[in-house]
């Protein structure tokens, strides 16, 4: 798990313009006027949304609009998440793997001692 994220913070440094950089800043995204007060979420939980949202296989433009993503965002989250296995894409359709879904399970079961 540790290493998912080390490389997604390389990943995450690759990003040039200031807007990308202005999204998520420390693996965080920062709320901005279109955000209306939507909670903040981190790398973590959007990893787990995309993963989640793409169980049966979708579009990437529907997983876009669903994990309430920029295409720039998803670019990067789906290098990350394919790259380690997690997802896979065949055709235009983005399906999460049988390793992608016990990330999944294993993600919710530290969340739920975590926070309890």
């Amino acid at each position: 798990m540790v290493a998912i994220f080390s490389i997604f913070d390389k990943a995450l440094t690759r990003n040039e313009t200031a807007k990308e950089k202005d999204v998520i800043i420390n693996n965080r995204l920062y709320e901005t006027p279109l955000n209306n007060g939507a909670k903040r979420r981190d790398r973590h939980d959007i990893l787990v949304d995309i993963l989640k949202t793409a169980r049966g296989g979708m579009k990437r433009t529907n997983l876009m609009h669903k994990a309430k993503l920029s295409h720039t965002q998803l670019k990067l989250y789906l290098y990350v998440l394919s790259e380690n296995g997690l997802l896979e894409s065949n055709d235009g359709i983005v399906k999460t793997t049988i390793k992608g879904a016990q990330f999944v399970k294993v993600f919710e079961s530290l969340n739920f001692f975590v926070f309890s």
